[in-house]
């Protein structure tokens, strides 16, 4: 598979680029047909969008790095990057684990008279 155009280097911008509900089911289906990359025409059949807007949302996913594009004349296949996914997954957990600063140890709001 040749990738085209810079996959993210922050784990931050992998998530980011899954993080719509359009995005995630496409992950979904590119992860169900892990043996044989989709067309672009065969994922918005599949999740009944229009063609532009699969387009779209693939190339925000090859931006942040978890898909890859092999372009077959006539058409362009998208696979699931899964050594990416697995990072994107891994960093997100390590931020969900971060615990935002308890209200007692934060200061009063100053008051301006």
């Amino acid at each position: 598979m040749v990738g085209a155009g810079a996959p993210a280097t922050a784990g931050q911008g992998r998530c980011r680029g899954s993080n719509c509900p359009v995005r995630m089911k496409m992950i979904k289906v590119l992860g169900s047909h892990r043996e044989a990359p989709l067309s672009v025409s065969e994922i918005a059949e599949q999740l009944r969008i229009s063609q532009p807007t699969a387009t779209k949302h693939l190339r925000i996913l090859l931006r942040a790095g978890l898909v890859s594009r092999d372009e077959a004349r006539p058409r362009v296949h998208y696979a699931l990057r899964m050594d990416t996914l697995v990072e994107c997954r891994r960093q997100c957990r390590r931020r969900s684990k971060v615990r935002p600063l308890r209200r007692s140890k934060m200061r009063p709001p100053v008051r301006v008279v």
